[in-house]
């Protein structure tokens, strides 16, 4: 068999196929986050697909969302799903409209119990029905746990973001992508699979497109 017909084989697994890696002048294989400055630096051009990226923050509100909402409007404006899981609060919708989210491509799950926003977020994650799955795990979810969500993430080619708490940076995480928020206007990438990137990247505020 030649090399050719080999790499044909559909259990052949090539590096330029994941989804935080590409050729050179192959096109951009992450989920672009609407932050040119952002983009530029991460190896896929954006979020990475079918993996987990963790936002970091001191405490809920200080941008997290807001860093994902040109996404979020780009997927659903492209009739792509979103689910948010288990948010802090109750999602207010004019807010997200405003943005340029189409509700109808929206979920909003919210399970009453710890086991059950787990089983929840594996489920979208891995259903291939949601481009995008936010959630807002408990402080002290179990590695086990991140590796399940991960697998999840890789089976249903989705990118889920999870929003945890700036105390949890030097726990170890198999998310493909680690920002740590620094407002007003600032992100440090404290882990990129594919790349080592040190230092904050300053956001421009105002500059998110939605093409």
């Amino acid at each position: 068999m030649s090399l050719h017909d080999l790499l044909k084989q559909p259990g052949i697994w090539r590096g330029r196929d994941h989804g935080f890696h590409h050729a050179h002048g192959a096109a951009p294989s992450g989920l672009p986050t609407g932050h040119a400055a952002l983009d530029t630096r991460l190896p896929g051009g954006g979020w990475p697909r079918g993996a987990l990226t963790e936002i970091l923050h001191g405490y809920p509100g200080q941008g997290e969302l807001r860093l994902l909402m040109p996404t979020l409007s780009r997927l659903t404006q492209q009739q792509h799903h979103i689910a948010l899981i288990a948010p802090p609060w109750h999602p207010y919708a004019p807010g997200f409209v405003a943005a340029g989210i189409d509700l109808d491509h929206m979920l909003v799950i919210v399970p009453k119990r710890a086991e059950d926003r787990l089983w929840a977020l594996v489920q979208t994650l891995r259903s291939g029905h949601c481009r995008a799955v936010l959630a807002w795990p408990d402080r002290n979810i179990p590695g086990k746990a991140l590796r399940r969500l991960q697998l999840a993430a890789e089976a249903g080619n989705a990118s889920g973001f999870l929003f945890r708490h700036e105390n949890t940076r030097r726990q170890h995480s198999p998310a493909a992508l680690r920002l740590l928020l620094r407002p007003p206007h600032g992100v440090e990438i404290i882990k990129c699979r594919g790349k080592h990137i040190a230092g904050t990247i300053a956001l421009q505020p105002g500059s998110n497109s939605k093409k």
